[in-house]
């Protein structure tokens, strides 16, 4: 671990079934540098790659933009911060 802040991250899933697509971000991560936001994110990128992909049209798109954002986690509102803490 480095002595970087602790940044909120959340992690995209994607569940497609033929023509139905669901997508939603997980809980909020507390990481303290890009490795770990990356090793995180890796369980949620597996589940993509096996349960996204099966919806027309999006299932394709959403998963791709998953994988994306998965990389490094997508930036959750710290509620501490957002108090003024």
């Amino acid at each position: 671990m480095t002595d970087e802040a602790p940044r909120p991250v959340r992690y995209v899933l994607v569940l497609s079934a033929v023509v139905v697509t669901l997508h939603w971000e997980s809980r909020v991560h507390r990481t303290h540098d890009g490795r770990e936001r990356f090793l995180r994110g890796m369980p949620y990128s597996v589940f993509n790659a096996a349960f996204g992909w099966w919806g027309v049209p999006w299932g394709p798109v959403r998963t791709v933009q998953a994988f994306a954002a998965n990389l490094s986690g997508v930036p959750a509102a710290d509620s501490d911060r957002s108090r003024g803490s």
